[in-house]
């Protein structure tokens, strides 16, 4: 059971994070970086400034929809937000770890 839920959650939650071009992970980068300059744009400078791509620290985020990032309970959150909501609840509406 557990190999087929980790199907659902690539097929299903994720499609095309895992391809080979990661063409799905790279759009969310953009629009992660998009939506970042309309709530800070300090924080959008200052990436920017030092030519810091979104793709360089966001991959590990969405792939591993933060279990290596946030703090265990926090990480359970999101994924309440994420099966329930969807992957943009994910993506869009959590916090900047």
């Amino acid at each position: 059971q557990a190999f087929w839920c980790l199907v659902q959650i690539c097929e299903k939650y994720l499609p095309g994070y895992y391809s080979a071009g990661l063409e799905a992970i790279q759009l969310d980068g953009e629009i992660f970086f998009a939506l970042l300059r309309r709530v800070s744009p300090l924080a959008y400078r200052h990436l920017q400034k030092f030519k810091i791509d979104p793709i360089l620290y966001m991959t590990e985020w969405f792939m591993c929809i933060y279990s290596r990032t946030l703090p265990w309970s926090t990480v359970l959150r999101v994924w309440d937000m994420f099966f329930c909501d969807g992957r943009y609840a994910r993506t869009w509406r959590t916090p900047v770890p």
